[in-house]
């Protein structure tokens, strides 16, 4: 992922910083490998907040959410740490993509684009 640019106005600061709380707290609990495995993490897109479960598949944790009222993001944790400024971004995208009619299918995952270019 690259970094937004100098100066990125953040549209919802504190989300993006729970959302980068919730992945460093994974981070530091689960191991290089587990993270390699392709752990995800469930963010809330309301408030960035998470309820702290590594899921073992991006299928698990779509399935883990179903009857959850909230909107989800399911991101697989990352060996490095993610800004808030990232986090903002990602949520940002996230959201227009459920607003244009997007919900999450335990039987595939939206891939996200990875240069600003494409945001």
């Amino acid at each position: 992922m690259t970094t937004p640019r100098p100066g990125h106005q953040m549209r919802e600061p504190d989300a993006a910083r729970r959302m980068a709380d919730a992945l460093a707290v994974h981070q530091m609990a689960l191991t290089r490998d587990e993270i390699l495995a392709g752990r995800y993490v469930a963010i809330r897109l309301a408030d960035g907040g998470s309820d702290l479960t590594a899921y073992d598949s991006h299928a698990a944790a779509v399935r883990a959410h179903q009857n959850s009222p909230s909107r989800m993001l399911y991101f697989q944790i990352p060996l490095e740490r993610l800004p808030p400024e990232e986090c903002d971004v990602l949520l940002w995208y996230q959201r227009g993509v459920y607003d244009a009619g997007f919900r999450a299918d335990p039987s595939h995952a939206l891939i996200l684009p990875t240069r600003n270019e494409d945001l």
